[in-house]
């Protein structure tokens, strides 16, 4: 898994309204608001990570290989951000594999079957007197 972070849950479903508040948003960004770019990322992003997150398998060959995507994509993902964000100074982009949610969920089946065991032995304990 890659190291953004936002919250997953269910895909947002447009509404006929959606439609003229997201061409009203555009043209806000394409006027260089940044507000209005903070708003479509509040908006999109949640949608973007979950699908990326579906897509993407934590296999070595595909984080190799998304990471030297998001890596070659580095020099015009800064651009565009520079672009938007209008600060002086903008850091050089570094993509990292991230394993900790695979590792907190690894850890969380771990405690659960430990759990499940506990109850267990003490239902067993239970029985016994």
């Amino acid at each position: 898994m890659l190291a953004l972070k936002s919250g997953s849950g269910p895909l947002p479903r447009s509404g006929p309204d959606d439609n003229d508040d997201e061409t009203e948003l555009l043209a806000l960004v394409s006027a260089g608001d940044a507000q209005a770019f903070r708003g479509l990322v509040d908006r999109h992003l949640p949608t973007v990570l979950a699908i990326g997150r579906r897509m993407l398998k934590d296999d070595a060959e595909t984080v190799k290989n998304t990471l030297a995507g998001l890596n070659a994509a580095s020099g015009y993902l800064r651009n565009m951000l520079g672009k938007r964000l209008h600060i002086h100074t903008l850091p050089q982009l570094h993509f990292l594999h991230d394993v900790s949610a695979a590792r907190g969920m690894a850890m969380s089946a771990l405690i659960d079957k430990a759990n499940a065991t506990r109850a267990a032995d003490f239902d067993e304990d239970k029985d016994e007197e």
